[in-house]
């Protein structure tokens, strides 16, 4: 594949091993299939590992794999989403928690560890309390393994040993080869995160955090935890006289808040390559609850030696490009000794370090200074200088911002503030996209820099670790599609992992397709780097992958799936369906049959009777689904017999009873409810209902019974119809079912057709200021500034009457605001905005009034002025509430008889400062005033007079379908609500229990004729109260 002739390019092998390694890659071409398991935090070790069944451990998985032939390759362990705890204080084996060991992949066929697609794995430590006197306790350790991928997880919280004899480690690569670790996030250990033991070779950390690690415990020779801190806890540690790991991989990776180094690569003589990483914050230490981080160790970013010997005079063991060292408590990049070798450093960026920025001060004694080959870095703001460069001879140091050609300051930058550095990733694991240390549009860093082989944007590359401007010449991505695949049957679905790399920029899209192959086969995820195939069949597929970068170059691969016939026929599943019952005159029914083949497809069915009465017939015998008729009473046995394309066979039988006709039940028929409606309304619905315990309801048929000659059934036929064109009068009406054996029932219905209730005339008031008037065709507007008399009131349905009204006094009109009391119910809130305000005693004069009619009034009085209480006086009887933000009471009068003028004063008084009104309703109520006394009369005698309106509200009025009362006076136990019509008759009556300080009760009485109508309220003290209520 691609990929590994980019490797082989890389390392720049000889041509022997090239050779070599070729042939190897061919031999492992051969693939076997590939096996999949699962491991969760509910799973057990006793478990096969499948999905359903998933292994507990790590451990576990690594032991299934390393025991099979092919030692893993190929295969992949999906690591389930969620915390993985309960660990022991001592490691099973003594010194890991995990052990991956023995996994042999190859370059096609790699061993995958991998988080379950949309799934992060924690393995948390926190609280494991180490004794053990074996140093260096680690989370995960990888021994002897080749070509292993292990991405997508995280671990935290390992603490070192108690007494500070050693230190823990997060994961370790031990005598590894070609292994991947990718998207892997290490924090909390006291100890080095990411760690190398003896020899590891060609092995890549991808896009891996290390942060927040310390060893707060070591200790010296005195055995006194703590003495010998801080200084044992990297990010990424390669360390060692006895470490031969070569070449090494970091690409994207961040180290940060390790109290040592960010990374160290103290004593070892391996190739080292660093690509777009990030150290920073290195040297501290910051605990949960504290506000600033504190210094601890080193402090280093990158810790580039010493090497284990004298390596002065070869190329490429430390080779760092577009990585950035910033804020570490010493250097941003450090040579770290005097036994050291060429480093290499391409457009690197340090800032803002304790010491420098870059430091390269150590040098052996022959041959003095070393070249050392520094190429457009950039280095500012670093408490000791940009640079200390007394080992290195000038040869390849250019193009650098303290050479001299360029000046450097943060107006350079788009920003210099760190924030986000630490955040998080994006969603294909790479780094934080940041302006930090970007370079400002107008910086004279830009193309200051000189062609060293990456990228660059414009006409030549700039300072510094990214480019900012010009046009990329963008190199296409190279594209994988994962190595050709073989299955056999009854297998029919594999796993698909492409890959996509882009020089310069990134992959923003994946596509799969389908080029060749059998009808079968579905990918489940097609935009997605990897993906599940399914229902394969045999034959073979061509799959492409398509990968396009974030510039919209594109690049495409191709892989091939084998599917082998099953080498061993299975029978197929026969399904005859349930078993039935029927009862007679009924004597045919259906059946339903299915077949279904693990490793084939079902040719063929029929269907035989296998016992039984003699008649009863099959229609289509070799369907799956067919018809039975002629049937008799009796027990029936059907059996399916199903044959796969193979010739196997497969059977089932399902039962039908036939039972004998039984005498027939009349049905039960249901009319509905009786209604009653009022004129103009003219139309009813119909609901009917019939029912039959040992049938069904055959037809039904409604009748006009008695009545008025008008009214039509518009469907006589129809369970539910509508009668139209009724007039006054009392209707009757029939309903007739038949059931499917011909028997009748019959059931009546009663429509009552009410005639036209009388209109009511409403006046209803509202009192503004300035220019702000409640725009509503039902409400007068009145403004009682400049005058104190009104003109002549409209009534709510828009024609003119003879009212109008006179305020005594008043002192202002108070503007409580648009937004006040937007849910008030005691009228719109509008109306509740302005208040005419005085502080004393003053009266409204209602004129124009019937002195032959009754009349019942609402008075609104609101403010946010607090403290006041407003009393409204008709007749020797006071209403008086709190007027602050007032939106429940209305003082309510009913029954009030002009004087013979056609006058009613009321009287406005006042407990606090002032007295306020907001606006009023006047209501014209049905009858004269000889009949509103006699019915006022009729109902006194239900309790004692007493003015208890002020414990009671309704609202809302007028009301369309229901309406409610507020009870919230003194009294507890139960209250009488009585409803009475125009006439004076009592229409409706209910008895409800109040226990606390407020109760509501909603009545529902959408039936009610519209009108006008008295609500007399009698609580358990017999006091009443009457309050007028309007029905649109």
């Amino acid at each position: 594949m691609v990929s590994d002739i980019q490797k082989l390019n890389t390392y720049k092998l000889t041509p022997m091993k090239n050779l070599l390694l070729l042939v190897m890659l061919a031999l492992t071409s051969v693939i076997t299939q590939a096996a999949t398991y699962y491991v969760s935090p509910t799973g057990s070790d006793s478990n096969p590992g499948t999905i359903l069944s998933p292994f507990k451990t790590l451990t576990k998985a690594s032991t299934v794999l390393a025991a099979l032939p092919s030692k893993g390759a190929g295969d992949i362990v999906y690591v389930r989403g969620g915390t993985y705890g309960g660990w022991p204080n001592t490691p099973t084996n003594g010194y890991a928690y995990m052990l991956l060991n023995n996994l042999k992949g190859t370059a096609s066929n790699p061993v995958t560890f991998i988080n379950y697609p949309g799934e992060k794995p924690v393995f948390d430590f926190t609280g494991v309390v180490i004794t053990s006197t074996r140093p260096s306790p680690t989370g995960v350790s990888i021994f002897n393994s080749n070509y292993l991928n292990f991405k997508g997880m995280r671990f935290t919280g390992l603490k070192q040993i108690t007494n500070g004899s050693g230190v823990s480690r997060g994961l370790e690569l031990n005598n590894c080869t070609w292994c991947v670790i990718e998207q892997v996030e290490i924090d909390h250990f006291q100890g080095t995160a990411f760690f190398g033991s003896g020899s590891v070779f060609d092995c890549t950390f991808k896009n891996c955090d290390a942060h927040h690690n310390d060893d707060r415990l070591s200790a010296d020779g005195s055995g006194v935890p703590g003495s010998d801190a801080w200084d044992n806890a990297d990010g990424f540690g390669f360390t060692g006289a006895g470490n031969t790991s070569d070449r090494i991989t970091f690409d994207g990776c961040r180290a940060w808040l390790n109290c040592d180094d960010g990374w160290d690569n103290f004593g070892t003589n391996g190739s080292r390559i660093w690509k777009n990483c990030w150290a920073f914050w290195n040297g501290y230490y910051q605990d949960p609850g504290m506000a600033t981080k504190q210094p601890a160790g080193n402090g280093q970013g990158f810790k580039l030696g010493p090497c284990g010997s004298d390596m002065t005079g070869v190329d490429n063991l430390r080779v760092l490009q577009n990585c950035i060292g910033f804020e570490n408590r010493a250097n941003g990049f450090d040579q770290n000794g005097s036994t050291t070798t060429r480093m290499k450093m391409l457009n690197c960026t340090a800032y803002g370090n304790g010491s420098y920025g870059f430091q390269f001060q150590y040098y052996a004694s022959s041959p003095g200074t070393i070249l050392h080959t520094l190429r457009n870095n950039a280095s500012l703001g670093n408490g000791a200088g940009a640079v200390n460069l007394a080992s290195a001879a000038p040869t390849n140091i250019s193009n650098n911002s303290w050479n001299g050609t360029v000046s450097i300051s943060n107006a350079d930058f788009q920003s210099v503030s760190s924030i986000g550095a630490d955040g998080p990733r994006q969603a294909d694991g790479s780094l934080p996209v940041l302006t930090y240390l970007k370079l400002s549009s107008n910086s004279d860093l830009i193309n200051a820099g000189i062609n060293v082989g990456l990228p660059f944007l414009s006409s030549l590359p700039d300072i510094g670790a990214y480019e900012s401007n010009g046009t990329l010449i963008n190199v296409p991505p190279i594209a994988s599609a994962g190595a050709d695949q073989t299955i056999t049957l009854p297998t029919n679905s594999v796993s698909l992992t492409g890959s996509g790399t882009d020089v310069g920029g990134s992959i923003s899209a994946y596509a799969w397709t389908k080029l060749s192959g059998p009808t079968g086969g579905t990918i489940t995820s097609a935009t997605t780097a990897s993906t599940t195939l399914t229902g394969l069949a045999q034959g073979v597929y061509q799959f492409e992958l398509k990968v396009t970068d974030n510039n919209g170059a594109t690049a495409t691969d191709v892989m091939q799936v084998i599917v082998n016939a099953s080498t061993t026929n299975i029978a197929p599943i026969a399904n005859a369906g349930a078993d039935k019952t029927i009862t007679l005159p009924t004597n045919t029914s259906s059946i339903t049959g299915t077949g279904t083949d693990a490793n084939g497809t079902i040719a063929s069915y029929l269907w035989t009777k296998v016992a039984g009465p003699t008649t009863g017939t099959i229609t289509t015998a070799t369907a799956a689904t067919t018809a039975l008729t002629a049937l008799v009473a009796g027990t029936y046995k059907f059996e399916l017999k199903v044959t796969d394309n193979g010739g196997a066979v497969g059977r089932d039988t399902m039962q039908l009873t036939v039972n004998s006709a039984t005498t027939n039940t009349p049905p039960v028929a249901n009319a509905g409810v009786d209604q009653t409606i009022v004129l103009p309304t003219s139309a009813v619905t119909l609901t009917g209902t019939g029912t039959d315990a040992n049938g069904t309801i055959a037809t039904y048929a409604w009748t006009k019974a008695s009545g008025p000659t008008a009214g039509t059934i518009t469907n006589a036929a129809a369970a539910s119809t509508t009668v139209t064109g009724l007039v006054q009068g009392t209707y009757k009406f029939a309903l007739k079912v038949t059931d499917n054996g011909g028997a009748t029932a019959t059931d009546t219905v009663q429509v009552i057709v009410n005639p036209t209730a009388a209109a009511t005339k409403i006046i209803r008031v509202n009192i503004y200021g300035g220019t702000t008037i409640y725009n509503h065709a039902a409400w007068n507007n009145w403004k009682p500034v400049s005058s104190t008399a009104s003109s002549n009131f409209k009534y709510s349905d828009g024609t003119t009457s003879t009212v109008n009204a006179t305020i005594s006094r008043q002192s202002s009109i108070v503007d409580n605001g648009a937004s006040y009391l937007l849910t008030a119910t005691i009228c719109p809130p509008p109306v509740l905005r302005f208040a005419s305000a005085y502080a004393s005693t003053r009266t409204l004069s209602i004129k124009g009034l019937d002195p032959a009619r009754l009349y019942s009034f609402d008075f609104y009085g609101s403010s946010t002025a607090s403290g006041n209480q407003t009393g409204y006086t008709i007749n020797g009887v006071t209403r008086k509430f709190s007027t602050y933000n007032n939106k429940l009471y209305v003082a309510q009068y009913n029954n009030i008889a002009p004087n013979s003028s056609g006058t009613v004063t009321v009287t406005l008084t006042t407990t606090g400062s002032m007295n306020y009104l907001n606006g009023f309703t006047v209501i014209e109520q049905t009858g004269t005033v000889a009949g509103r006394e006699m019915m006022s009369d009729a109902i006194t005698d239900e309790g004692t007079e007493a003015d208890s309106n002020a414990s009671v509200s309704v609202f809302p009025l007028p009301f369309s379908t229901s309406f409610t009362v507020n009870l919230h006076g003194e009294a507890t136990g139960t209250y009488q609500l009585i409803l009475i019509d125009p006439s004076g008759k009592t229409v409706w009556k209910k008895e409800i229990n109040k226990t606390g300080a407020s109760l509501n009760e909603t009545i529902y009485m959408g039936n009610l004729s519209s009108g006008a109508y008295i609500l007399q309220v009698i609580d358990p003290e017999k006091n009443k109260s009457a309050h007028t209520i309007i029905k649109n």
